[in-house]
């Protein structure tokens, strides 16, 4: 996958998610996540976010925003939209596990709620 940045851009192949500059950052900034596609329910965060801050994200030109309702460190998972126990995790367009449990809008999206899909012998058709 292609990364670069370019004034004061993200670009990961043909995604793009902007990012402010370090001049533009104060303790009260929104933090950003990034998303590649309006299918995915869950995106990477850019910067470590703490429960409550304002976290922003572009997919297709539009400006999305939640609430983060936990702790997201830099590089997890953080779900965009609520996603209901058993549902797919989408990331890139691609089914990445299903949900453990319910996750809400602004949750970290990781280990402790989302179980993997593939070469699981106990999911019902299951193909080998």
């Amino acid at each position: 996958m292609d990364f670069w940045v370019l004034d004061r851009q993200i670009c990961f192949g043909k995604g793009l998610a902007t990012r402010r500059s370090n001049t533009d950052i104060s303790e009260d900034a929104m933090k950003s996540l990034i998303v590649m596609s309006a299918e995915d329910n869950v995106g990477n965060a850019i910067e470590d976010i703490v429960g409550g801050d304002e976290v922003s994200y572009t997919v297709g030109g539009k400006v999305h925003t939640f609430t983060a309702v936990d702790e997201i460190p830099f590089g997890f998972k953080a779900a965009v939209k609520d996603i209901p126990a058993s549902g797919d995790i989408i990331k890139y367009k691609e089914v990445v596990g299903q949900a453990g449990r319910d996750i809400r809008a602004g949750e970290c999206v990781h280990i402790h709620n989302v179980e993997g899909k593939r070469g699981r012998g106990d999911i019902m058709g299951e193909k080998a």
